[in-house]
C-alpha cells in the first residue's frame, strides 16, 4: 500500500522553512499512519494489544490426581515352625498398595452365633465399576449365598453373605456413605468386625517351596507353600463365595475354615478381630489331598509381631 501525504494548503511552512524538517515531519507522519493501520487491521506478524483482541481466558484448572494413601503398619505376619520345620530361606514379602481409588467394605457378623466365613456378610463400595448392576436380592445357583445391589452414595453398594434374606435386607437398609465414607449402624443382633478398604492395603507373606519347607512327604516337590496376614474384608468375601468351604477345627484357639479361593488350597483364621491369617498352597494336588497337611502347618505355624516380621525382610 503507498500512500502520498500532501499537507493542506493552510499548514503550507512559511517558504523559509528547512527542507530537512519538511522531511522529518512526513516521515513522522506516515509512521504513524503505518502503526495504526497496522493495529485496526491485525497485520501479518503483529500481536494485538489487550484492548484490541481479549487475551484468551485460561484453561479450567485441572483435578489435582488425589494422593496416594500411606501405608498402613502394625501388621505381623506367619511363618512355619514345628514340625517339619522349614529350612533354607523362605521368600519375605510385604505388599502395599496406596491406590486411593480401592472399594471400601465392611464385614458383620451374627453376635451369637457368627465365626470366620460363617453366619457373617461382607458390604462393599462402590462397586458400579466393577460390572455390578442394581438387582433385588439374589441367590446363587447353588443356594449357599446371596447378595443384593442398590444405589447409595452416587454409587452402587453391594452386601454379600451367607445369611437370611431379612438379615441382609436389614444390613443394607442401615448403610450410608457420608463424604464418600462407607458407614453402617448394625441392625439388632450383628456386630461390626471390621471397615476400612476391601482389598488388603498391606499383606505380609512368606513364601516357602515345599523342598524348602520340608513338605515333599504332604505335598510333592512341586507348588508352592505360602504364609499370610492382612486386614481387609475381601478374604471373608472369598470364603463366602466358596460353597465348599468347611471348619477344621481350631488354629491358634480361633476358628478356621479350608478353602479352595485362594491358591489350590489354604486354611484361614483370625488372630485378631479383623485381622486374617493364612497358610496356603498352589499347585497341582487338590484340595481334600492337601487339607489335612495345610491344617497341621497351621497349627504349628507361628504368629509373628511387626517387629519380627520386619526383622526378616
Amino acid at each position: 500500500m503507498s500512500m502520498d501525504w500532501v499537507p493542506p494548503a493552510e499548514d503550507e511552512p512559511p517558504a523559509d522553512r528547512p527542507s530537512w524538517s519538511r522531511l522529518l515531519g512526513v516521515l513522522g507522519l506516515a509512521v504513524g499512519l503505518v502503526v495504526a493501520l497496522n493495529l485496526l487491521t491485525g497485520g501479518a506478524g503483529s500481536t494485538p494489544t489487550r484492548a484490541l483482541a481479549p487475551a484468551r481466558p485460561a484453561a479450567p484448572p485441572t483435578a489435582e490426581a488425589p494422593m496416594p494413601i500411606p501405608c498402613p503398619t502394625g501388621l505381623g505376619g506367619v511363618e512355619l515352625d514345628g514340625t517339619p520345620r522349614p529350612r533354607g530361606t523362605p521368600v519375605v514379602l510385604e505388599r502395599c498398595v496406596k491406590d486411593p481409588h480401592r472399594r471400601q467394605g465392611m464385614v458383620l457378623r451374627r453376635a451369637r452365633d457368627g465365626s470366620i466365613g460363617r453366619n457373617s456378610a461382607v458390604v462393599t463400595w462402590p462397586v458400579a465399576a466393577y460390572g455390578y448392576r442394581p438387582t433385588g436380592l439374589e441367590l446363587s445357583p447353588d443356594g449357599h449365598r446371596r447378595e443384593l445391589v442398590w444405589e447409595v452414595g452416587g454409587d452402587l453398594a453391594r452386601v454379600h453373605g451367607d445369611l437370611p434374606e431379612w438379615e441382609l435386607i436389614a444390613i443394607a437398609e442401615r448403610v450410608t456413605v457420608q463424604q464418600d465414607i462407607l458407614l453402617i449402624g448394625p441392625p439388632p443382633g450383628f456386630f461390626l468386625l471390621y471397615a476400612n478398604w476391601y482389598p488388603a492395603a498391606l499383606t505380609h507373606e512368606v513364601r516357602y517351596f515345599p523342598l524348602q519347607a520340608n513338605l515333599v512327604p504332604y505335598l510333592g516337590a512341586n507348588g508352592l507353600v505360602f504364609t499370610g496376614m492382612q486386614r481387609s474384608a475381601e478374604l471373608e468375601d472369598l470364603l463366602l463365595d466358596d460353597p465348599g468351604r468347611r471348619a477344621v477345627g481350631a488354629v491358634h484357639g480361633h476358628p478356621a475354615m479350608l478353602t479352595s479361593r485362594l491358591g489350590s488350597a489354604a486354611v484361614l483364621w483370625e488372630p485378631t478381630p479383623g485381622t486374617w491369617a493364612y497358610v496356603a498352597y498352589t499347585g497341582i494336588i487338590g484340595t481334600e489331598q492337601v487339607g489335612q497337611a495345610l491344617v497341621e502347618l497351621a497349627r504349628t505355624s507361628r504368629e509373628l509381631t511387626d517387629a519380627e516380621f520386619q526383622s526378616r525382610l
